[in-house]
């Protein structure tokens, strides 16, 4: 009943666009769906999916279902605020709509969570307090990780409708600035402290660990990556479309992460849990100590990451 109500609500709202010609409102919903799949995908061993049927499942235990409910609670919430409410100024549609789907989705994971088809990873659960919302059995730590999770999603599907709608903005002349790199730190330490229970980052100096073992350097060190990756992408393919600058971003990225992420493995500084290893199908990337699956899982963190940078520094530098 849950697996058939979800997709007959994903028709209905589905065909009553289509029958609209809200063509543009059809491309935001693929777009947040693919954002929530991306992230579901890279966030995989933080929980599992249980007792659905067999054809719901995609990847393991990801599961096309619950991508389209999440789908469905993030494309609700932004059409309410943007239609509803009216709002158009970025920052306060994006604050409300954040609010919203939380609202929501604290419902949803409630009903997941009741009818056994949600449950979290050993690792995820060493570290939850045991203390749930009023009334619910869903951690009060959700209150955290849903809205990051939020944040992300939207920041994707709408830093590709301004790609695909041509929405005109300034050209910058530099792409790599103070504003970029802060919202680079942002996105990367929100990131960091969800998937913390999935990778162990041991070794480092104590005064780099800035939230359990989420430190510092590591972020920095992503954000470097992503500034010299978006200098490059920036100098020499600025003539090229958004989208193609946005895949080779991507591929030029995972390119010099996967010898860092091969360093930092051998010297034992990061460290896959259980759940992450379980997933692994005991192949490695060539000349390296890396699983094969980690060839895929950096693509997949870069696409959320470099939209939410782009798509923010757009809002920022154009007041939108």
């Amino acid at each position: 009943m849950f697996e058939v109500g979800v997709i007959a609500a994903a028709a209905i709202l589905l065909g009553l666009l289509a029958a609209h010609k809200e063509f543009n409102l059809l491309k935001r919903f693929g777009l947040i769906a693919g954002g929530v799949l991306i992230f579901e995908l890279f966030t995989r061993p933080l929980w599992n999916n249980h007792n659905m049927s067999d054809w719901a499942y995609l990847y393991i235990d990801v599961s096309w279902i619950l991508t389209l409910g999440w789908s469905l609670i993030l494309f609700l919430s932004l059409l309410i605020v943007e239609r509803g409410f009216g709002i158009k100024k970025q920052l306060p549609q994006f604050l409300l709509t954040i609010v919203l789907s939380t609202i929501a989705g604290l419902i949803g994971e409630q009903i997941v969570l009741a009818l056994g088809i949600r449950t979290f990873s050993p690792e995820v659960q060493e570290v939850l307090s045991g203390i749930a919302l009023p009334f619910t059995q869903v951690p009060i730590e959700t209150l955290y990780y849903m809205p990051v999770f939020m944040t992300l999603v939207v920041s994707f599907a709408k830093y590709f409708e301004i790609v695909f709608n041509k929405i005109p903005l300034v050209p910058q002349r530099k792409i790599v600035n103070w504003k970029s790199i802060l919202i680079a730190f942002i996105g990367v330490f929100l990131f960091e402290v969800m998937n913390e229970p999935a990778i162990r980052n041991v070794g480092w100096p104590a005064w780099s660990y800035i939230f359990q073992d989420v430190n510092i350097l590591r972020i920095a060190i992503w954000v470097l990556v992503l500034a010299i990756g978006g200098h490059i992408v920036h100098r020499i393919f600025v003539h090229l479309k958004p989208i193609a600058q946005f895949i080779i971003s991507i591929v030029l990225l995972t390119i010099l992460t996967i010898p860092i992420e091969g360093y930092l493995v051998v010297q034992g500084m990061r460290q896959y849990g259980p759940s992450l290893q379980a997933g692994y199908s005991g192949f490695h990337i060539p000349g390296t100590q890396l699983p094969i699956e980690i060839m895929f899982a950096i693509p997949l963190y870069l696409a959320l990451i470099i939209a939410f940078v782009r798509y923010w520094s757009s809002v920022w530098e154009n007041d939108l």
